[in-house]
Formats: structure tokens, C-alpha cells, sequence
């Protein structure tokens, strides 16, 4: 999936693209002009070619400014081809012997709508291409007799052949890619979900402990190069094993979902937690010392004895054992004398203790 800017990035190297596809038309044209191929005055061709760059440019222009976000298609891929179209189509009306030359420029216009436009896309540009040239032969059959009409014909089924071809073939190369992108979409879906699932717990939808040393690695290394402060907090939940031997396992499920949802509540995006496991949950507090860790532990701790969990008799409560790494010190070090200060709180039977 792309980020906005990268999509932005990609419609200009498009709309670039587009324009490079342009300045040869121009060129051609200006060929033509030089070999009296053409019925166009100087003034005429400066005009092409202003007409031309202008639309370059605006394009760019609203790609730019982000204007095209506004749209429909932000792309502007149909607005793009239609613009080339209608300019090929009215140059060749002006030439004379060179003007298929200048059609079968104008068809391969069909081409570029192979990176946005649908089936439906292709279909409504290339009856505005042959609409175009129908009036445009109609034009000049009239003037023509003799082998000059006959070649005129073949050209004209030939062109009206090349046309219909490439429309097929844009759509069907649409379709394609249309697949591909769903296919992509739903693969990218799945690898996430698994990942997912890899890294968290499938009761709580915390980070699981696999995750948790993960975590705790990348912080360890930033604490290294001269990191913020870390305060690792463990807690357990005292009454779990009695809630499940009372109500049941179930029921004790809804205790550990809960607090999930509660722990959620309390603690900062920057922060981290994780179930690492039965009634126990592992805390990462950013940015903060023991002061603040223990105001967020005593905040927490009274909220969830405060709450009234649905059919339960059972007071519910935690206990929390909080430790500030310190440099140079193994996350597992500090794990350890969190692990420390949480039995702390459980012989002295107070919500936290510090290490």
C-alpha cells in the first residue's frame, strides 16, 4: 500500500511521462510543418506548442499544489489521454499525406491507460477516438477520388482495426491488473493478520511475551546510544485464581479482557504493554521516572480496584512492581528487580512498590 506521498510521486512521474509522450507529437508535428506536410501557419504551430505545454504544465501544477486530491480520479488519467486525443485528432485534420501518421500517434494514447483506467475507461476513449476520426475521414472522403479514396479507405479500416485492438487490449490488461491488485491486497491482509498474530496475545490482544523482549531489546539499544527513561512495571492479578475456581475460566477471561481494556485506558501511546502470561502483564513507561511511574501505577491500581467487573462478588485487585533501568544495566536485570518489587507488594499487600 502506498503512503500518500509516494502516490503523489508516482501520478507526477505519470503526468511527466505523459508529457514526454506530448513533446514527440509536438516534434512531429513541427517535422510535418518543416516538409509543407501540415496546413498549419507559424503562428499556428507556436500555438500547438503553447497549448500543449500549458496543459503539461497544469497538470503538474495540480499534482503540485495537491488540488488533484480533490478529484475523483486524482490521477487525472482520463483527463490526460482525453486532452491528447482531441489534440491529435484536430492536428491531423490539418495534414495532408502525413495525417495517419499522426492517427496512429494519437492511438497509442490507449496505451497509457493501462496504468489507472478499467475496462469501461477504455471502452468510452476509444469511441471518442473513432467518433473523431469518423468525422475526420467524413471530412475528407469528399474531397478525395481514385486511388487517393482508396487508400484513404484502407488506411481508415486499418486505423479503425489498430483502434479497436488496442481497446481490447487495455481492458483486458485492466483486468489483469485490476486481479493482481486484489490479489495483492488480500495477501498483504493475510501477512498482516499472521504477523498479528505472531506478536500478540489472543485473549487480551496485547503484545504477547515473544513481543515483549522484542520490545524490550530495541529499548535497551536506544538506552545504549543515550535513550529516554524507562521505568518497567509487572503486574498480577491477585483474585484470578479465585475468580476461575468460583465462576469459571470463562468468567475469568472477561477479568483478563478487561483489564486489558482498562490498562489501555490508563497508559500513554508511548508507552507499551503486553500480557507475558496467566495473570501477569508487563508495563513499559517512556519518557518517565520513578515519581511519575508510581503516579501512573497508583492511578492505575485504584481504578481497577474501583471498577465493577459484571457477576462478580470478588473485590478484584493487582499489584505492581516498578524498576527504572539504568545504564548499562540488561533489561533482564531490570525485569528482575521489578520482579522483585512486585513480590514486595505482595508480602506487604500494598498496590506498588518500587526497586
Amino acid at each position: 500500500m502506498l503512503t500518500p506521498f509516494q502516490a503523489q510521486r508516482l501520478r507526477l512521474q505519470r503526468i511527466l511521462l505523459a508529457s514526454a509522450g506530448l513533446a514527440f507529437f509536438v516534434a512531429l508535428t513541427w517535422l510535418a510543418y518543416a516538409f509543407d506536410h501540415l496546413s498549419f501557419s507559424l503562428a499556428g504551430m507556436l500555438g500547438l506548442t503553447g497549448f500543449v505545454a500549458l496543459s503539461c504544465l497544469s497538470f503538474i501544477v495540480l499534482v503540485r499544489t495537491q488540488i488533484n486530491l480533490r478529484f475523483a480520479d486524482p490521477s487525472m488519467t482520463q483527463a490526460q489521454m482525453l486532452l491528447a486525443i482531441v489534440t491529435m485528432l484536430m492536428t491531423a485534420a490539418f495534414a495532408d499525406d502525413f495525417h495517419f501518421l499522426l492517427l496512429a500517434a494519437s492511438s497509442m494514447v490507449l496505451l497509457f491507460g493501462v496504468f489507472k483506467l478499467d475496462g469501461r475507461g477504455f471502452i468510452q476513449l476509444g469511441s471518442v477516438l473513432l467518433a473523431g476520426f469518423a468525422l475526420l475521414s467524413g471530412w475528407r472522403l469528399v474531397e478525395l477520388e481514385g486511388d487517393a479514396l482508396s487508400a484513404e479507405i484502407e488506411q481508415g479500416i486499418a486505423f479503425v482495426m489498430l483502434v479497436i485492438w488496442l481497446t481490447l487490449m487495455g481492458s483486458e490488461i485492466s483486468r489483469v491488473r485490476h486481479g493482481l491488485q486484489t490479489q495483492v491486497r488480500e495477501l498483504t491482509h493475510a501477512l498482516n493478520l499472521a504477523q498479528q498474530q505472531v506478536i500478540t496475545d489472543d485473549l487480551t490482544g496485547l503484545y504477547n511475551r515473544r513481543q515483549a523482549h522484542r520490545y524490550l531489546d530495541q529499548q535497551q539499544a536506544m538506552m545504549a546510544r543515550g535513550g529516554h527513561g524507562i521505568v518497567l512495571a509487572l503486574l498480577d492479578i491477585q483474585q484470578l485464581s479465585r475468580v476461575n475456581a468460583e465462576y469459571g475460566s470463562e468468567v475469568g477471561d472477561q477479568v483478563l479482557m478487561t483489564l486489558a481494556k482498562l490498562l489501555r485506558g490508563v497508559l500513554r501511546d508511548v508507552d507499551f504493554v503486553a500480557r507475558l502470561g496467566g495473570d501477569e502483564f508487563l508495563m513499559v513507561l517512556n519518557y518517565t521516572d520513578r515519581n511519575g511511574a508510581e503516579v501512573v501505577a497508583e492511578r492505575l491500581a485504584a481504578k481497577i480496584a474501583a471498577y465493577c467487573f459484571t457477576g462478580l462478588q470478588v473485590q478484584v485487585r493487582v499489584r505492581i512492581g516498578l524498576a527504572q533501568a539504568q545504564r548499562g544495566e540488561t533489561w533482564e536485570e531490570t525485569l528482575k528487580r521489578s520482579g522483585d518489587a512486585l513480590q514486595v507488594a505482595r508480602d506487604k499487600q500494598v498496590p506498588v512498590a518500587y526497586a
